[in-house]
């Protein structure tokens, strides 16, 4: 029978908490250089996880989301990362990571530009569903 019953008893709420904590942890300077090993962890798992993608698929771009990848733990995770595949794996060294505030800023940098103006393209509307 799928899924199983169990499956569905997960509860993420409290990973979002633990995930809070840390977070605030990461901004405390008593705590940080504790927490910071969190981090540098996950950019190691994440380095060799992709490499290990890359073995089968090509890569180029990696978009990363999610509340992990936000702030400097989250910054510091990208970069043991990338330390990694340029390190361990040079030729997966050009993989470009992207993470949901950049992206948020690149759209929103497009929406607020003119439209274009050309005869030959239809006016298009843009909206955003937040």
């Amino acid at each position: 029978m799928y899924p199983h019953p169990e499956m569905c008893t997960i509860r993420h709420e409290n990973h979002a908490q633990c995930l809070k904590l840390i977070q605030k942890a990461m901004a405390d300077p008593a705590s940080e250089p504790q927490c910071r090993k969190l981090y540098e962890t996950v950019g190691v798992y994440l380095g060799y996880g992709l490499a290990q993608y890359c073995e089968f698929y090509k890569i180029d771009h990696v978009m990363i989301l999610g509340r992990v990848s936000k702030g400097a733990g989250g910054d510091l995770m990208l970069e043991v990362a990338k330390k990694v595949l340029e390190t361990e794996f040079p030729e997966y060294a050009g993989i470009q990571f992207h993470t949901q505030m950049i992206t948020s800023r690149l759209l929103a940098s497009v929406l607020q530009r003119p439209p274009c103006q050309s005869s030959s393209l239809p006016d298009q509307q843009v909206s955003l569903i937040n």
